[in-house]
C-alpha cells in the first residue's frame, strides 16, 4: 500500500511539472538584420502566413496609403524608412542612372547574391568619384506579393539594409545612403506566378541630386 501511494504521487509530480513546462511559450526566433539592431521575426501563423513582430520603430512616409492607414496623397502602401536627409524633398531625384543596377534576391532572403555584386561595385565607383560628391542615394526595398504586408516591410528593410552595408564596405560614406521599405506596394511586375515575383524581389537605387541653384 505505501509503495502503491508513493508511485502516485511520483507519477503526479512529474504530470504537474511537464504541465508547468509545456505553458511556456517560447519566444520568437531572433534574426540578425545587416545593419545590427535585432528584429524579431515570428514563426507563419495558423494559415501559413509570414507575422512580422519586428517593433523596429521606423516611420511610415506621410504620403502613404497603406492598407492599415487611412488613405493619404500618395499612391505608395505602407514604408518604413530610415530618417532622410529634411532637405531631400527639394531635391531632384534620378531613377534612371542606376536602372541597370536593380539587385535582385531569391525568396525569403536578404543576402546579396554572388551575381548582383558587379551591380553594387558600380554604385560604389560612381560615388568613390570625387565629381559625385553632392550626389546622394537612396535604397529602396521591395517585396513580391507573398506573406503579409508587416513581414514585408521588415525584409525589404533587411534587403536595402544588405545593399547599404555592401556600399559602406566598398568605401561609400554611410551618410550617403538612405534607406526605406515598400515592401510589397510597389511591384515592377503584375502576375502571381514566379516570372513576376522574381522581379519584385528587389533593392533599387534612387540617386538624390543637388539642389538646384536659387
Amino acid at each position: 500500500m505505501k509503495r502503491s501511494f508513493v508511485l502516485n504521487a511520483l507519477l503526479l509530480a512529474l504530470a504537474a511539472s511537464m504541465v508547468s513546462t509545456g505553458c511556456k511559450h517560447k519566444p520568437p526566433a531572433t534574426e540578425q538584420i545587416p545593419n545590427g539592431r535585432p528584429t524579431q521575426v515570428a514563426p507563419p501563423d495558423n494559415n501559413g502566413q509570414m507575422i512580422d513582430n519586428s517593433g523596429t520603430g521606423f516611420q511610415r512616409n506621410p504620403g502613404s496609403t497603406g492598407r492599415d492607414l487611412p488613405p493619404g496623397n500618395g499612391s505608395d502602401g505602407g514604408a518604413h524608412a530610415l530618417p532622410q536627409n529634411p532637405d531631400f524633398e527639394h531635391r531632384p531625384q534620378d531613377t534612371n542612372t542606376f536602372n541597370l543596377n536593380t539587385v535582385y534576391f531569391d525568396f525569403d532572403q536578404f543576402n546579396i547574391k554572388s551575381a548582383e555584386k558587379s551591380k553594387i561595385d558600380q554604385v560604389a565607383d560612381f560615388f568613390k568619384n570625387p565629381q559625385n560628391a553632392q550626389d546622394d542615394l537612396i535604397v529602396q526595398g521591395h517585396c513580391d506579393e507573398r506573406g503579409t504586408e508587416q513581414y514585408n516591410l521588415s525584409l525589404g528593410e533587411r534587403r536595402a539594409l544588405s545593399i547599404r552595408e555592401s556600399l559602406i564596405g566598398l568605401g561609400v560614406s554611410a551618410d550617403k545612403i538612405h534607406v526605406i521599405s515598400y515592401g510589397l506596394s510597389r511591384p515592377a511586375a503584375l502576375g502571381h506566378d514566379e516570372a513576376a515575383w522574381s522581379k519584385n524581389r528587389r533593392g533599387v537605387f534612387v540617386l538624390v541630386l543637388p539642389a538646384p541653384a536659387r
